[in-house]
C-alpha cells in the first residue's frame, strides 16, 4: 500500500505549501498590497482560524464520504484557492480567496492522518504517518524555498498560480492511484464528542495548543528575521529556508523512530529543542553566520513536533481517531494562528528581535503542561495497578 501513501503525501506537499508559502513571500506580499508586515502576518491568522473553527464539523460531517473522492476534491478545494488568490486585486479579496483552501485543509490532515494509520496497520501506522508527514518538511525544503524563489523571479501571483496548477494535477493523482474504500458507520458526532470529557485528553489538546503557538510566533516571520536581523539578502532568503527544510527532513525521520512508541518524549523533545533554538536563533543573528547552527535544529525540531502532536493525540481515543485528528487539528491551527498574531503584537510593540524570547517563554510554558500530563500518566498507572 505504499503507491497510495505516496500519493497522499504528494498531495500533501501541495497542501502544505499551500498554507505556508506565504511565510517566504510576506515582505513582498505586504508591499505590493500597501500593508505593514505585522497586518500581512494577519493572513496566516485568518488561514488558521478559519481552519480551527471548520476542522471537527467538516471532518463529521464527511465521515462517510468515499476517501478517494474526497480527497481528490479537497485538492480540487485548494486549486481553485490559490487560482483566486493570484488574481486577488486587495489583501481583503486575497484573505477571503484563502479562506476556501483552508476549509479543505482540515479534513485532508484529519481524514488523511487517520487513512494513513489505518493504510499502515497496527505496527506500522506510525510509519505511515511519517511518510504522509514528510510532506510537511518536503513543503518546507522544497515548495516554500521554491515558491519564494519563483516569487523574486516572477512575482507572488505567478507564484500562487502554479502552486494552484499543481493541486489539480493532485487532484488527478488522488483518483487515479488511491484505492477506492468502503466507509463503515461511523459512531454518532455526539458519541465521538464524548472524548472531551476526558481531562487526559483535554490535557493533550492543551499541550498542543502551547506547542504550536511556539512552533509559530517566530517561524511566521522568518523570511523577515532572515533579511532584516540576519542581513540575508532577499535572493537568498529562498536557500536559507530551503536548508531549514532539509534538516526538517531528518527531524521527521528521527520522530518517525520513536513516535509509535514515545509520542509523548517526541513532542517534549522537539518542543525543548524548539524553545532554546529559535531564541538562540535571534540572538545570534548579529554574529555573522552562527546564527545557522541553532536554525538547523530549530527546522529538525519544527518538522518532529508535527507528527509527535498528531500522533500524540490520536492515541489518546482509538475508537474516534478521525474525529481526534480532527480536534488535534483544530488546536494546531488555533495555536498557528496565535503564534502568527502574537508574533505580530510582539513585532509592533518591541521589534522582530524580540521574538526569540517570546517563542521561547510560550514553549517552556508548553513543556509544564507535558510535565503535568506526565505526572498525571504516572499516578493514573500507580491508581490502576496498586502495590501488593
Amino acid at each position: 500500500m505504499k503507491l497510495p501513501i505516496l500519493t497522499l503525501a504528494a498531495a500533501g506537499f501541495a497542501v502544505v505549501t499551500t498554507e505556508f508559502v506565504i511565510i517566504g513571500v510576506l515582505p513582498q506580499l505586504a508591499a505590493d498590497l500597501g500593508v505593514t508586515i505585522a497586518q500581512a502576518g494577519l493572513l496566516a491568522t485568518i488561514f488558521a482560524f478559519t481552519v480551527a473553527i471548520a476542522a471537527p464539523f467538516l471532518t463529521a460531517l464527511v465521515a462517510q464520504f468515499e476517501r478517494k473522492k474526497l480527497f481528490a476534491t479537497l485538492l480540487a478545494m485548494i486549486a481553485v484557492s490559490n487560482v483566486l488568490t493570484a488574481f486577488a486585486p486587495t489583501f481583503e479579496t486575497l484573505a477571503a480567496a484563502r479562506v476556501i483552501g483552508a476549509l479543505a485543509l482540515p479534513v485532508f490532515w484529519a481524514v488523511g492522518t487517520a487513512s494513513a494509520a489505518q493504510l499502515g496497520g497496527p505496527e506500522g501506522g506510525g510509519k505511515s504517518v511519517a511518510i504522509l508527514y514528510a510532506s510537511i518538511s518536503a513543503g518546507t525544503v522544497i515548495g516554500i524555498p521554491l515558491g519564494t524563489l519563483l516569487a523574486d523571479l516572477m512575482g507572488w501571483r505567478v507564484m500562487f498560480g502554479a502552486i494552484g496548477a499543481l493541486s489539480a494535477i493532485m487532484s488527478l493523482a488522488l483518483l487515479a492511484f488511491f484505492p477506492t474504500t468502503k466507509q463503515q458507520a461511523a459512531p454518532s458526532l455526539l458519541k465521538q464528542a464524548s472524548i472531551l470529557k476526558r481531562p487526559m485528553f483535554l490535557g493533550h489538546l492543551v499541550l498542543t495548543a502551547f506547542a504550536f503557538t511556539s512552533m509559530f510566533v517566530a517561524y511566521t516571520y522568518l523570511a523577515d528575521i532572515l533579511q532584516t536581523l540576519a542581513s540575508v539578502p532577499a535572493s537568498q532568503v529562498a536557500w536559507v529556508l530551503m536548508g531549514f527544510g532539509v534538516v526538517g527532513l531528518f527531524g521527521n525521520w528521527l520522530a518517525g523512530q520513536y513516535v509509535d512508541r514515545s509520542p509523548m518524549g517526541v513532542t517534549a523533545v522537539s518542543l525543548a529543542a524548539l524553545a532554546l533554538s529559535s531564541f538562540a536563533t535571534v540572538a545570534l543573528t548579529g554574529q555573522g553566520i552562527l546564527f545557522l547552527i541553532p536554525l538547523a535544529i530549530w527546522g529538525a525540531a519544527q518538522s518532529a513536533g508535527f507528527i509527535g502532536n498528531q500522533l500524540r493525540v490520536m492515541k489518546q481515543a482509538p475508537e474516534a481517531q478521525e474525529f481526534a485528528s480532527a480536534l488535534s487539528v483544530t488546536i494546531a491551527q488555533v495555536g498557528i494562528g496565535l503564534g502568527a498574531l502574537i508574533g505580530g503584537l510582539v513585532i509592533d510593540a518591541q521589534g522582530l528581535a524580540a521574538l526569540g524570547s517570546a517563542n521561547a517563554m510560550i514553549g517552556f510554558a508548553g513543556l509544564v503542561v507535558a510535565a503535568i500530563i506526565a505526572l498525571g500518566i504516572r499516578a493514573s498507572r500507580t491508581i490502576a495497578v496498586p502495590a501488593e
